[in-house]
């Protein structure tokens, strides 16, 4: 994932995520990371912290099996997403 401006390769990506909504506020249900090819370069369902209350099934797609075993919460993807992206990457 190095970028190299000499050659026009910034390294963009795009962020992508799903909510539904808990009992809490909308949660995270999902996130995704593209490269400019495309390519996906991250990909995680995520477990809200608090109880869902609607899965916004017929707009996000996620169901309530989707997420049945589902342990990685949004600290878990805000690390691997730093592990992956920080400013120390050329």
């Amino acid at each position: 994932m190095e970028s190299d401006p000499r050659s026009g390769d910034y390294g963009v990506y795009n962020l992508d995520y799903e909510m539904c909504y808990t009992t809490g506020v909308l949660e995270m249900t999902r996130v995704t990371v593209i490269d400019r090819e495309l390519d996906t370069v991250y990909e995680s369902l995520v477990k809200p912290k608090n109880l869902i209350i609607d899965y916004n099934t017929r707009f996000r797609g996620i169901t309530e099996d989707d997420l049945k075993h589902v342990v990685t919460t949004v600290l878990d993807v805000q690390a691997a997403l730093l592990a992956l992206f920080n400013e120390k990457q050329s």
